[in-house]
C-alpha cells in the first residue's frame, strides 16, 4: 500500500513538473530597457508642418492581434518616414521598450505623405516578444520635414476587457 501512494504522488508531481514546464515560456522578455524618448507629443506642429498620429482605437484586449495606427499630414509640407516603429509601455512613471522576437525585420525604405493626406500602418503584436499585459502603451515613429527630424507617439491602453470600438 505504502509503494501505490508513492508512486501515486510520485505521478503527481511529474504531472506538476511537466504542466510547469508547458507553460513556462522562457522565450518572453520583460521590460527591461528604458526609452530614451521620455515625453512624446501624439502630434508636431512647426510653421508649415503639422502631422498627427494616432491607432484606431483608444483601447485593446490583451488578445489583439495588431494596433492599426493612422499618420494624417495636416500641413502644407510633404512628410518622410520609414516602416520602422517601436512599442513602449508606461511602467511605475517610466517608458519601456517592448522586445521584437529576434527575427523581426523592416523594410528600409522611405515612404512619403503629400500634404492632407494620410497612411495606415498595422502593428503586429505577433512580432513583439513580449506578452501585452495591462496597461498604457504607445507606438513612436520617427519622421522629417523639411530637413527637420521629430518623433511622435500614439497612445494606447491595453485591457481585459474584450475589443471594442472606442476611439
Amino acid at each position: 500500500m505504502n509503494l501505490s501512494r508513492f508512486l501515486i504522488v510520485l505521478s503527481l508531481i511529474h504531472i506538476f513538473i511537466f504542466i510547469a514546464a508547458c507553460h513556462g515560456d522562457n522565450s518572453i522578455q520583460s521590460l527591461e530597457r528604458e526609452s530614451n524618448e521620455g515625453d512624446l507629443p501624439t502630434e508636431y506642429v512647426n510653421k508649415e508642418t503639422k502631422i498627427v498620429m494616432k491607432t484606431e482605437k483608444s483601447i485593446y484586449s490583451m488578445a489583439a492581434n495588431e494596433i492599426k495606427i493612422t499618420v494624417e499630414n495636416q500641413g502644407s509640407n510633404p512628410l518622410s518616414f520609414g516602416t520602422f516603429y517601436r512599442v513602449e509601455k508606461f511602467k511605475e512613471g517610466t517608458w519601456y521598450e517592448v522586445p521584437f522576437e529576434k527575427k523581426t525585420e523592416f523594410n528600409d525604405i522611405q515612404l512619403s505623405i503629400k500634404a492632407n493626406e494620410s497612411y495606415n500602418q498595422e502593428v503586429l503584436t505577433k512580432l513583439l516578444n513580449y506578452h501585452l499585459t495591462q496597461g498604457l502603451y504607445r507606438i513612436v515613429k520617427e519622421f522629417e520635414s523639411e530637413n527637420e527630424d521629430f518623433k511622435i507617439a500614439a497612445e494606447f491602453t491595453i485591457d481585459k476587457t474584450p475589443e471594442s470600438n472606442q476611439g
